[in-house]
This record gives structure tokens, C-alpha cells and sequence, in this order.
């Protein structure tokens, strides 16, 4: 078992360390950090077209607060209060005018850029600002998500990552961006857009998808096949709780990333999808029951019950308190469920250093969790770009978590063979006898 558990943490630490290199940098396409956009202007006119597929328009971008403009207002001799704020970010990092914007608000986003090569067929990989916009590329409307208004009666936030073809004439792409938001805590665009290749910008998008399809798909037959498990052996508690975590998790895979959902079910309210988006972190409370019942006695069962309350009141808040509020407790979520995951790793580790062999393997998983929800909590406050890894952390923490509860079913097996051929024995002997 010890030469299976070492197999086990290389595979897991090499696939962890490789999915980390692919977020950092995509396998398919050479990003071109530099340059970046100063003034309202990138110029990429000295870009080797032959070696660099896509770039990042990273920068300053001209934004019109409280104002709502289209192309043709920029064509016109009327002014507006222009600012240069840095993207991505959210509007709530800006300070204009010496006084800090809120997260409920509207305004123009604007970019020009300078392209030699009008010839190639070029695209927009366009991750979704808060929370509703519109989008023109050289006085064309290309992309439209929700209601983009002045005020909240007749906001409707609406937001997915889109690959956005664009039509060239001449060297130069101007971008006008209208966003609204009256929805989350938070507005404006948080991400990267980048701008390059269609074919290599279509191709990541596809891949991407088709990965949180592949996954969703197989933690649902895995939370499938071990409900089954529990519905053959009632008292084996790790397998209810392992099914119960693994298809909360699936759920996410539907919400995150490229927003499968929205292109499945386009008619689903955004805030349902965004409710059910927060709910699926609470998944690690079922991961606490199943470390409980995995490792008996280890952790309290006023804690554990503890635990549960807490996360009810908090999935209550999610589901019923207005998108606004519960996006602005986010910070208060990941403090609790940080500290949820801090306690575990300590409650395993001392398990695993008594020599407990399931601890030692539930370990290598739990290390690798914590170290994606550290990476993305990171991501998530728009400190680096390199992109969301908590499904890869609980990918690794289920595929060793589906070890163990089925080597306790296997052992389980064993035994009741062990037991029925020994009784067999005996019935033959007692049959010998009374003969």
C-alpha cells in the first residue's frame, strides 16, 4: 500500500504542477505581454505576426464615467469627463476625482488599436464585465449581455465569455464599451481582453468548454456510482458524503469559466446562475463530514455540527439576500471556508504523522486544494491573471478521495468473502460430521 500511495503522489503532484504551467501560459498561442496600452491607444504594429498569436489589451483605457456614449459621440466636437483607468480591474479600484467609485454605476470603456496585418481573420476572446454591456468594434455592435442602463430599476446583468470575430478596414480597431452594473459588488471588467488569432482564440475557448464538460460529466457518474455504494452498504457513511461532494462540485463546472450554463439553459435568470455559483463552494462542507467519518474521532461532533450551522446561515444569505449583499460578504466566505480548510489539513496531518495510511494518501490531495483555493483566492482579488485552478485542486483531492472509499470497500469485500468461505468450511465439516 505504501508503493501504491508514492505512485500516487507523483502522478497527482505532476499533473497539479503541469495544469499550473498551462493556466500560467496556454500550450497553443504565445502571449505578447508587452506592449501595453497607454492613453487610450495600443500599438501593435511591432508585433511579429509569425510568432506571437494573441496579445493581452492590457493598459490604460480611456473611461467616461456616469456616461453612456456610442461610437458616434466620439465622432462629435461635444466633451466628456475622460479619465485613463487600468484594465482589467474592476471600477471599484479606481479613484477619479479624488472621490473612490462604487460598485453600482455605468460607463464607457474606449481603446484604439494599431494593427500592420488587416489581412488575418482576427477575433476578441471577450471575458464578460460586470454586469451587463455593449460592445463596438469600428462603429460595429458586436456583442450585447443584458440591459445596460442608468439605473437599477431597469438593469438586467447578464455576463459569459464570448470569442468575438471582427471585421478589419485599414490598421486601426476602434473599441467603445459600455458597461452597467446594479447586480454585484463589483463592475466593470475583471479580466483580460485578448485580441489575435480567431482560430487560436476559438480553439483555447473550445478546449477549455469541452474540459469543464469532461468534468462536470464525470463527477456527476462519480457521485452516481458511489451513491450506489452507500445504497449497498448503508453504514458507510464516507461514500454518501463523497457522492454528496463530488456532484455540488459538478455543479460549478457549470457556472465558472466559460459559463456552460448560459449556452445551455440561456433562458436561467443570472442571479439564479450566480446563487448557484456561491452555493457550490459550501461542497467542502460535505468534505469535512466525509475527513469525520473517514477518520473517526478526529473531529468533534459539536464541531462538526457546528460547521454545518454556520454554512446553512450563510447558503440562507446566498440564496435569499440580494446579489449585491451576498457578493460583498465574499471576503467573509472565503475567511470561514479558509479556516474550515486550515483545520482539516491539521486535523489529517496529525491523523497521518499517528501513521494513519488513509490520512497519508487523503493528505496529498487535501495539499493540493489548499494550494488552488490560496492561487485563486489570489485570482479572484485581481492580483494575477493566470486563471482559475480550484477544479483542478478538487479533481486531485476527489480522485483520491474515490481511492479510499473504494479500498474500504474493497477490504469490506474481502473480509465478507474471508468470512463466507470459512463458514462454507465449516458447514462441510459439520456436514462430514453428522454423516
Amino acid at each position: 500500500m505504501k508503493k501504491l500511495t508514492h505512485i500516487f503522489s507523483f502522478i497527482f503532484t505532476l499533473l497539479f504542477a503541469l495544469n499550473i504551467t498551462v493556466a500560467a501560459a496556454p500550450s497553443d498561442k504565445q502571449v505578447y505581454a508587452p506592449p501595453i496600452a497607454t492613453d487610450g491607444i495600443i500599438d501593435l504594429q511591432s508585433i511579429d505576426w509569425q510568432n506571437t498569436s494573441v496579445v493581452k489589451l492590457d493598459g490604460e483605457w480611456e473611461f467616461y464615467y456616469q456616461n453612456l456614449l456610442t461610437p458616434q459621440d466620439f465622432t462629435e466636437t461635444a466633451a466628456y469627463p475622460r479619465h485613463l483607468v487600468k484594465v482589467p480591474g474592476p471600477w471599484n479600484n479606481y479613484t477619479l476625482e479624488g472621490e473612490p467609485v462604487e460598485g453600482s454605476g455605468y460607463g464607457t470603456y474606449r481603446l484604439i488599436i494599431h494593427t500592420p496585418d488587416a489581412s488575418r481573420q482576427l477575433a476578441l476572446k471577450f471575458p464578460f464585465p460586470y454586469t451587463a454591456h455593449k460592445l463596438w468594434a469600428n462603429g460595429q455592435l458586436i456583442s450585447e449581455a443584458g440591459v445596460v442602463t442608468t439605473n437599477v430599476a431597469t438593469s438586467e446583468g447578464r455576463f459569459y465569455d464570448k470569442i468575438l470575430p471582427i471585421k478589419t478596414a485599414g490598421n486601426r480597431i476602434e473599441l467603445v464599451m459600455q458597461v452597467s452594473n446594479f447586480m454585484h459588488d463589483k463592475g466593470g471588467p475583471r479580466r483580460s481582453i485578448t485580441f489575435g488569432d480567431q482560430n487560436v482564440l476559438e480553439r483555447e475557448f473550445f478546449r477549455s468548454t469541452s474540459i469543464n464538460l469532461f468534468t462536470f460529466g464525470f463527477m456527476v457518474a462519480l457521485g452516481l456510482t458511489y451513491s450506489f455504494f452507500f445504497l449497498i452498504r448503508h453504514f458507510e457513511k464516507t461514500a454518501a458524503f463523497f457522492a454528496a461532494f463530488v456532484v455540488t462540485f459538478s455543479l460549478r463546472e457549470l457556472t465558472t469559466g466559460n459559463s456552460i450554463i448560459v449556452y445551455l439553459l440561456p433562458s436561467l435568470p443570472q442571479t439564479l446562475i450566480l446563487r448557484s455559483e456561491y452555493m457550490t463552494m459550501f461542497a467542502l462542507v460535505f468534505y469535512a463530514w466525509f475527513v469525520h467519518a473517514l477518520l473517526p474521532g478526529k473531529i468533534p461532533d459539536r464541531l462538526i455540527k457546528a460547521i454545518t450551522l454556520t454554512s446553512i446561515i450563510q447558503l440562507v444569505l446566498i440564496a435569499f439576500a440580494p446579489v449585491s449583499f451576498f457578493t460583498r460578504i465574499l471576503p467573509i466566505n472565503q475567511l470561514f471556508l479558509t479556516a474550515l480548510l486550515i483545520y482539516l489539513l491539521a486535523v489529517i496531518a496529525k491523523a497521518s504523522w499517528q501513521k494513519n495510511h488513509d490520512a497519508r494518501l487523503l493528505l496529498i490531495g487535501h495539499l493540493s486544494l489548499v494550494a488552488a483555493i490560496i492561487h485563486d483566492e489570489i485570482y479572484y482579488t485581481d492580483l494575477i491573471q493566470t486563471g482559475d485552478l480550484y477544479s483542478l485542486g478538487v479533481i486531485i483531492l476527489t480522485g483520491i478521495q474515490s481511492i479510499l472509499v473504494l479500498r474500504r470497500f474493497i477490504t469490506a469485500f474481502g473480509v465478507i468473502e474471508v468470512l463466507n468461505q470459512k463458514l462454507t468450511e465449516m458447514n462441510k465439516l459439520k456436514d462430514d460430521f453428522l454423516a
